[in-house]
């Protein structure tokens, strides 16, 4: 579902940050957390990950929950994608 007046054109992030989204913020948050809930009882199980894949994991885990649209592969590497142009301006802007 998405928040009325959703702009598909923006990044997820810019959406979440706006006012008129703060319930959107709650529930990308709460996603987040019960990704990381899951992924910490798997982790407990086999502990042998890099820190690579720790943080990509973490990075997924924040993608998802932001927007569904970011799941799984494709939907990942738009993330990725968008996430690093944004790095990319910033660092640009001295941010």
């Amino acid at each position: 579902m998405k928040p009325y007046g959703h702009d598909k054109n923006k990044r997820a992030w810019d959406n979440v940050a706006e006012p008129s989204y703060a319930w959107h913020a709650r529930s990308a948050h709460l996603k987040l957390k019960q990704y990381v809930d899951t992924y910490i009882s798997v982790l407990e199980k086999d502990n042998e990950i890099s820190p690579e894949v720790f943080l990509d994991d973490m990075i997924y885990g924040i993608a998802t929950a932001l927007n569904s649209e970011f799941k799984y592969a494709t939907g990942y590497e738009k993330f990725k994608k968008q996430l690093a142009e944004q790095f990319l301006v910033d660092a640009l802007k001295g941010k």
